[in-house]
């Protein structure tokens, strides 16, 4: 995919492409998610991808850290610029159901699907970490899970055979204790859809 092709698909979808610039100025890669938009963006990440860095760029524009936990690997970046918003989901998917890994990899866009095998703990007894049969990309850490709607239902953090992200539920408990504009989190947390009734 040649660089004018990346920005147009990057312009058209929440899905964005992060750069973490690192000591010495190495830069790590990862993609994002816009969740909310006014006049500056609200992007989830995988914390893992901005861990190391102390400067980012979302689709090449400098953006802000806000937060980052490393439990459930998730990190919220805030940049100045509108950017098309994903609404996140409120329920957790059901085995088996179809789902779609979005990611930058080393710099081509791609998509991949894969059903809902498992829920599992990241050691604190509560099973919001949902394993999918897709596998993705280095360069595809932080980037969506998608529904059949197009819903936010897990943020990628890991992958082997398969991809591993935590669902929704965090999701949206991470972006409740952000410090940031009370516009984005309230957009962000918009219910549209059936609130999730578990742990």
């Amino acid at each position: 995919m040649n660089y004018l092709i990346l920005l147009l698909v990057v312009a058209q979808t929440p899905v964005v492409r992060i750069q973490a610039v690192e000591r010495g100025s190495v830069s790590s890669w990862g993609t994002g998610t816009c969740v909310a938009s006014t006049s500056e963006s609200l992007v989830i990440t995988a914390s893992h991808v901005v861990k190391d860095g102390h400067e980012f760029k979302i689709n090449g524009q400098t953006a802000k850290l806000v937060s980052a936990d490393r439990l459930w690997d998730l990190a919220a970046l805030v940049v100045p610029t509108r950017l098309p918003v994903a609404n996140i989901g409120t329920t957790r998917p059901a085995i088996g159901d179809l789902l779609t890994v979005c990611g930058y990899g080393s710099g081509n866009y791609r998509e991949a699907k894969g059903q809902v095998l498992q829920y599992v703990s990241p050691g604190n007894g509560i099973d919001d970490i949902l394993i999918m049969g897709a596998k993705a990309r280095n360069g595809d850490s932080g980037g969506p899970i998608f529904d059949n709607h197009g819903i936010l239902v897990a943020v990628l953090f890991g992958s082997t055979e398969y991809s591993h992200g935590s669902c929704c539920v965090q999701v949206r408990k991470f972006i409740a204790g952000l410090n940031i504009d009370p516009r984005l989190k309230q957009q962000a947390l918009r219910k549209s859809y059936v609130i999730y009734g578990g742990k």
